[in-house]
C-alpha cells in the first residue's frame, strides 16, 4: 500500500477556512498509563464540579454529567491500543452534525475488508479555490512485489493530478 505525508500547516489552513470549529485534531495516544491517568484526571474535575452542586442544582449536575461524556468522546477518537504505536497516527475528527447547511455532506459507504464503512467527502480544495490538490508533501511506497511498477503508476497518477513529482520542492515519493 501506500502511505501519505501531507503539510500539517498547509493542511490546517485548508481546514481552518472550511470546517473552523468544526473539527479536532492531534497525536493518538498510545500509551495505556497516560490514557488512564486523562481520564482519571478528567473524572476528578467533573465530580468536584458535580458534587459542588449537590444536592441543589439537579440541572446542573447533568449538564456537568453530559460535559464529561462529550470529553471521554473526544478523547475516544485518539486513544489506540499501544501495539500500534509505530504508526505514530495523527488524526482529525470532524463533526458533521454542526456543519452550517453549505457545507452538509451525504454519508456515503464503502467496503473495506468484508464490512461497509460511512464516510463523508469533504471539500479539501486549495482555498484559492483553483486547485484541487490537498498539501501534499510525500508517498511512502510500503513493501511490496515490483517496486518499479508501484514507483511509475503513483507517480503517473500524482502528475495527473497536477503534482510536481519532479523537482525537490515537490512532492516526493519514497
Amino acid at each position: 500500500g501506500y502511505n501519505i505525508g501531507l503539510d500539517a500547516a498547509g493542511l490546517h489552513q485548508i481546514l481552518e477556512h472550511r470546517y473552523s470549529n468544526h473539527f479536532i485534531s492531534g497525536y493518538v495516544i498510545y500509551d495505556k498509563e497516560l490514557q488512564e491517568d486523562i481520564i482519571k484526571e478528567e473524572f476528578e474535575h467533573y465530580l468536584r464540579k458535580w458534587k459542588a452542586l449537590y444536592p441543589v442544582a439537579k440541572e446542573d449536575q447533568s449538564e456537568i454529567a453530559e460535559m464529561f461524556m462529550y470529553r471521554i468522546l473526544i478523547y475516544s477518537y485518539f486513544f489506540k491500543h499501544p501495539s500500534f504505536k509505530q504508526e505514530e497516527e495523527y488524526r482529525i475528527a470532524f463533526f458533521p452534525e454542526s456543519f452550517s447547511e453549505g457545507q452538509k455532506a451525504e454519508v456515503k459507504f464503502r467496503p473495506s475488508n468484508g464490512v461497509i464503512i460511512p464516510y463523508i467527502e469533504l471539500n479539501l480544495k486549495d482555498i484559492t479555490g483553483d486547485k484541487a490538490n490537498l498539501p501534499l508533501k510525500e508517498v511512502w511506497i510500503g513493501p511490496m512485489n515490483k517496486m518499479d511498477n508501484a514507483f511509475l503508476g503513483i507517480d503517473s497518477f500524482l502528475s495527473s493530478l497536477g503534482y510536481d513529482t519532479e523537482t525537490p520542492d515537490g512532492t516526493r515519493i519514497m
